[in-house]
C-alpha cells in the first residue's frame, strides 16, 4: 500500500490519499477503483489553463468518486511517504504524482482532458484579458495623443 500526501513546514507529513490493488483510501472511506467516476488530469507544459485556473501553472488532478466527493491532488506538493521528495525540474510535477497518475492509468480511470466548462472558461479568460490589452493600448495611445 502506498501513502501519498503533503510535508508541512517541510517536517510533518499529512497523508492526503493510501492506494493498493483494491482501490484508494481518502478521509477515512475506502473507495474500489469501479466507484471512481473519472480522474481529470491537467499535467500538460503547454497548457495555458494551469496559469490561468489553478495558479502558478502547477499540473493538478481531481479524482471524482461516485459518491460525490472530490480529491484535489496538487502535482508539485504531492509526496510518497518514506520517499525523498523530489520535483522533475522541466515538469514541475513529482515522482509520487506521476506514480499516482500511472496508478489511475492502469485501472483505466485517468482522463487527460480538461472538462468542457474548464474549455469554455479558458477560451473566456483569453478573450476577456486581450480585450483588455487592447484596452490598455488605447488608452496609452490616448494619453500621448492628447500630451503631444
Amino acid at each position: 500500500m502506498a501513502i501519498y500526501g503533503h510535508r508541512h513546514l517541510g517536517f510533518f507529513f499529512r497523508p492526503v490519499v493510501e492506494v493498493d490493488d483494491r482501490g484508494l483510501r481518502y478521509k477515512g472511506r475506502e473507495y474500489s477503483w469501479n466507484a471512481i467516476s473519472k480522474v481529470e488530469v491537467q499535467d500538460s507544459p503547454f497548457d495555458l489553463n494551469l496559469m490561468f485556473t489553478r495558479g502558478a501553472g502547477y499540473p493538478w488532478a481531481t479524482v471524482h468518486v461516485s459518491d460525490g466527493e472530490r480529491i484535489r491532488l496538487n502535482g508539485r506538493a504531492l509526496e510518497k511517504q518514506g520517499a525523498k521528495p523530489e520535483v522533475d525540474f522541466f515538469s514541475g510535477k513529482s515522482r509520487a504524482f506521476q506514480e499516482l497518475i500511472v496508478a489511475f492509468k492502469m485501472h483505466r480511470v485517468a482522463t487527460i482532458t480538461p472538462s468542457a466548462r474548464e474549455i469554455v472558461l479558458f477560451h473566456i479568460k483569453i478573450v476577456a484579458t486581450v480585450l483588455l490589452g487592447i484596452l490598455v493600448i488605447y488608452a496609452i495611445l490616448g494619453y500621448f495623443d492628447a500630451r503631444l
